[in-house]
């Protein structure tokens, strides 16, 4: 599992630790998982963070990731009501 910059910087905005640990249990998920998220993810994310994305919300935040053969790449942590 490798971590962003921007999105270790995400994850220490969040003021609810109890979330914070949801969203650490669901990565140790998606590293065992990595198909598990959706694949359908809005063009906005596409053309920030490239092709081959995932998505899985998360307690309110929209985890957003990327997965080849040598790892899995947590992108970002977006918060949001509306965050599908």
């Amino acid at each position: 599992m490798i971590r962003g910059a921007a999105y270790e910087a995400q994850l220490m905005e969040i003021p609810s630790d109890k979330t914070v640990v949801h969203i650490e249990e669901i990565e140790d998920q998606i590293a065992v998982f990595p198909d598990m998220g959706s694949p359908l993810v809005r063009d906005a994310l596409v053309l920030r963070f490239g092709p081959n994305l995932r998505k899985i919300v998360v307690d309110g935040y929209l985890l957003v990731y990327r997965h080849d053969e040598d790892a899995v790449r947590m992108l970002a942590a977006i918060p949001g009501k509306s965050v599908q």
